[in-house]
């Protein structure tokens, strides 16, 4: 199937996760890899602490951080990484977080775990993270802010080619609370 026959819709940002899932999910097995997930995993498990479950990750590529953090169920449009997920025993369904696969404020939590920068369209994500939405629950994002020495170092791969990061979208506190106050 040609990308644009794709029913998800053709999205550079994640196709190169569908052709290289092993290669990502093999690099939170090296020092630096591992050691980065921890503190990702500390620092988003607080926000999580009281949510009404259940929790969607939208995003959740192989599904370390959704077995990690607890949730139940990840969206993903890239199926390889999918594939990994279930191995993990992970529940993730291939969808956009454009659209959730989901009923309407039947979430305590949507998590962003290092995804909303390669979606096609974050406002309309944010969005639908907003209308699956339960009352009391949480939109939670953790991503890489532009001007932290990550993002520019992942900002400078992407400029010289490597894959993972060449459509990255990454965004600066203030544009993410942008989008976030825009997006409702």
């Amino acid at each position: 199937m040609r990308a644009e026959e794709d029913p998800l819709g053709p999205s550079p940002a994640w196709t190169v996760f569908d052709q290289r899932a092993s290669i990502y999910d093999a690099w939170y097995d090296t020092p630096e890899g591992a050691a980065l997930f921890a503190a990702e995993v500390e620092t988003l498990r607080p926000l999580l602490a009281g949510l009404p479950r259940p929790w969607l990750e939208a995003g959740a590529g192989s599904g370390r951080f959704i077995a990690a953090l607890g949730a139940q169920v990840g969206v993903d449009p890239a199926r390889a990484p999918l594939a990994i997920a279930a191995r993990l025993g992970v529940a993730a369904v291939q969808a956009v977080a454009e659209r959730l696969p989901v009923r309407a404020a039947s979430c305590g939590a949507v998590l962003f775990v290092v995804a909303l920068s390669f979606v096609a369209d974050p406002m309309a994500a944010l969005r639908e993270a907003r209308r699956v939405l339960a009352p009391r629950g949480a939109v939670i994002i953790g991503e890489v802010p532009a001007s932290s020495p990550m993002g520019k170092r992942y900002r400078a791969m992407g400029a010289a080619g490597p894959p993972f990061y060449h459509q990255a979208r990454f965004f600066t506190p203030e544009a993410l609370a942008g989008l976030l106050a825009a997006s409702g």
